[in-house]
């Protein structure tokens, strides 16, 4: 016998955006969305569904049960219970179960879970003083971190967004972490040259499939990382007013919502001044000396605007000695290096907010 426990619950902590129009059904798709409870007993279950979509691509699924290593599980969409634990200690157990995989995966529904007959759900304990939020790109997402080489190509299984060097720079500096990404997506132009939407567009609702905009006072930041620009460089360099007129109303936007934010942009680890090809000169375009200096503008324009300053970050770039993800995007090792480097970036900033390590 087990004992049910539905999605409104409220010892039941979620973290990111979820859909609650019906509170028994709670639906959400971006990558490290994650659903925390504080338990006793010995075993438990969770009730998940998805619906299948055209690409054959499942939701995979970390789970973190209390200082042990993660696991990981892929969805069936003929399969809605899981089972997350089984045969534990008798007592109190922490579970977290955290989106490995993006935003334009089938939306995922969770409905509640079951414990063992007479145990209980608690409140969360040491819930982490603070929140950081990422928009982004591939990089952001994890894409294909968990690849044996750059040869491979992207599957659903090698996507790791828990892994991804947003997620550890939160766990480095004891954070929740909310991402806000899309693979081949820019801030003025996409990996395949369209430009609606790009992230611009999308990064304020709370499904990639759904125009429903997010409630953004019931999860305000400490400070907002942006890492956008890969794709938009990745066929020629975009224009400078283009582009630094976007980026400059993409933190406008931010700042409409969370006035008081810290704003991080990162330059990422693929950007380098080696690629893409000039057709026309038979060179590569400069596209990271050029990107420092759309970021310069930004930096400047804001200046005007007050506020706290943007930050900028070139983040190490990958190398072959650290290996390479699928399709030549950062390796778990890149992933943990630019993790640790952005953790000690923002400490500093955030001291204001006595913030603290894990």
């Amino acid at each position: 016998m087990t004992q049910f426990y539905p999605a409104n619950h409220p010892h039941l902590r979620y973290i990111g955006r979820f859909d609650t129009r019906d509170p028994t059904a709670v639906r959400f798709a971006w990558s490290t969305s994650q659903i925390q409870w504080r338990f006793t007993g010995t075993s438990c279950v969770a009730h998940l569904e998805e619906t299948p979509n055209l690409e054959s691509l499942s939701n995979y699924f970390a789970v973190r049960l209390d200082d042990r290593s993660p696991t990981s599980f892929k969805l069936d969409p003929n399969k809605t219970r899981y089972i997350l634990a089984q045969d534990l200690e008798p007592g109190e157990h922490t579970l977290t179960l955290i989106k490995r995989t993006e935003a334009f995966f089938p939306v995922v529904t969770f409905r509640g879970l079951e414990l063992d007959a007479g145990q209980q759900l608690r409140p969360i304990r040491n819930i982490p003083p603070h929140r950081l939020e990422f928009i982004g790109d591939s990089i952001t997402c994890g894409y294909g971190n968990g690849a044996i080489n750059g040869e491979e190509e992207f599957s659903d299984a090698t996507e790791n967004a828990d892994q991804s060097y947003a997620a550890i720079a939160a766990r480095r500096l004891n954070a929740d972490v909310v991402t806000l990404c899309r693979s081949g997506f820019g801030l003025t132009r996409n990996y395949d040259q369209s430009t609606q939407p790009t992230m611009a567009h999308r990064w304020e609702q709370v499904l990639w499939t759904d125009s429903l905009r997010w409630r953004f006072q019931t999860q305000i930041p400490d400070a907002v990382i942006i890492n956008l620009g890969t794709n938009d460089f990745a066929h020629e360099p975009p224009e400078a007013e283009v582009f630094v007129s976007a980026y400059v109303q993409l933190i406008q936007q931010v700042r409409s919502h969370y006035p008081d934010v810290q704003i991080v942009s990162l330059i990422g680890p693929i950007m380098g001044d080696d690629w893409p090809t000039n057709p026309e000169t038979n060179q590569p375009f400069p596209s990271l000396a050029l990107m420092r200096e759309y970021l310069a503008q930004v930096q400047a324009v804001m200046v005007t605007e007050g506020g706290q300053p943007i930050q900028v970050l070139e983040l190490t770039p990958q190398i072959p000695e650290r290996g390479y993800g699928a399709n030549f995007h950062p390796s778990l090792a890149q992933h943990q290096l630019n993790g640790q480097e952005l953790a000690d970036f923002l400490r500093p900033l955030l001291l204001q907010r006595n913030f603290s390590d894990d």
